[in-house]
Formats: C-alpha cells, sequence, structure tokens
C-alpha cells in the first residue's frame, strides 16, 4: 500500500508541475520533460540519502516510507523557485535571439538569486532533522537521521543537476524542438501563446 501511494503522489506531482512550470499542452512553451527532471531530482536524492544512510548503519523502519512525500514537497518547492528565476532572468528577451553562453549564463544568475532562498529552506529543514536525530526513540532518530541526508542531496542536486536540466530545456525551447520528443522540430507557424507573452 506504501508504494501505491508514493506512485500515486509522484503521478500527481508530475502533472501538477508539467501543467505548472510551463504551458498545459505540448506547445512551444511547454515544460513536460522538465518536470520529469524535477521527479528525478527527487528520486535521486531519495536514493542517495537512504544509501548513505544505510552505509552509517542506521536503523531502518516502517515509518521510512513516509520520507519520498516530504522530499517530494521540498524539491518541488525549490524547482518553482529556481524555475522562476531563470524566467525572470531573461528580461523581455526573445529566446531565438539567445546563443548557448547566454543560456548559461542566464542560469547561473537564477541561481545566484534563488540560491539563497532554498539554502535557507534546505539548511533549516534539515538542521530540524538532525537536532531531532538525537532523539531517545530509535525509530524517530533514524528517521530525522534518514531525512538530514536526503535533504543534503536534494539541496544539492537541484543547485547543480535540475539547473543543468533547466538550460539544456531552454535551449531545446529556442531550438523550436517538439518536449520529450527532441528529436523532432516544430513547424514554425506554430508559435506558443506562452511564447507571445514573454517577448
Amino acid at each position: 500500500m506504501p508504494y501505491f501511494t508514493v506512485s500515486v503522489s509522484y503521478i500527481v506531482a508530475f502533472l501538477f508541475v508539467g501543467m505548472t512550470l510551463g504551458s498545459k499542452g505540448c506547445g512551444k512553451g511547454s515544460r513536460w520533460a522538465l518536470s520529469q527532471s524535477v521527479l528525478a531530482l527527487v528520486a535521486f536524492a531519495t536514493l542517495a540519502g537512504f544509501g548513505v544512510a544505510s552505509l552509517t548503519g542506521l536503523l531502518y523502519s516502517p515509518m521510512h516510507s513516509v520520507l519520498p512525500f516530504v522530499l517530494l514537497g521540498i524539491g518541488v518547492d525549490d524547482a518553482f523557485v529556481i524555475a522562476n528565476a531563470f524566467d525572470r532572468e531573461r528580461e523581455g528577451i526573445p529566446r531565438a535571439s539567445e546563443d548557448n553562453e547566454s543560456i548559461i549564463k542566464r542560469g547561473s544568475r537564477a541561481l545566484a538569486r534563488a540560491g539563497a532562498s532554498i539554502t535557507v529552506t534546505s539548511l533549516t529543514d534539515l538542521v530540524a532533522f538532525a537536532i531531532s536525530s538525537s532523539s531517545a526513540i530509535p525509530a524517530l532518530a533514524s528517521f530525522c537521521a534518514y531525512a538530514s541526508y536526503c535533504i543534503f542531496f536534494l539541496w544539492t542536486l537541484a543547485a547543480t543537476f535540475f539547473v543543468s536540466c533547466m538550460v539544456i530545456d531552454e535551449k531545446r525551447q529556442r531550438d523550436n524542438r517538439m518536449d520529450c520528443l527532441v528529436c523532432l522540430t516544430r513547424n514554425e507557424d506554430k508559435v506558443d501563446a506562452v511564447e507571445e507573452e514573454d517577448t
């Protein structure tokens, strides 16, 4: 049952992130492929955190199955903050006029703007769980220690993996390639309304 609810929560999160990061359809302004990277971000952070925590010999209990829900909320929030900063840094410049170097620089400026925000939220969560890991209840202490490791990896991957995926997706949009099927190019006359609003 916990695996089913985790799967459903990831599907709902994918649909929500896909519809809110970009346009709802598969047009030029869509970011459905990028929303998959948000889920991959959470999955990688969970695997890395669980792996390191298990390596240190921490106890695993059924209560730990709740952690993916916690990490999903934090990861999606970080992704929205970074993506919002990335869009703001474009400052009305048409996508077609940006070269690879300017897109990369825009990603670094977006991370400089959003980095403090995601660092403060992640550090607050990490410290709260790290303090709670000194609890006298073994299962609770182990749960909080697992959460601390996972949040650290979530913060690290959000600042590296997700930003890289966002830059790649922006290049895909600039080159007028289809979402999720990047080998196919869209027709030039099919300009998305979101693109017109952004310019």
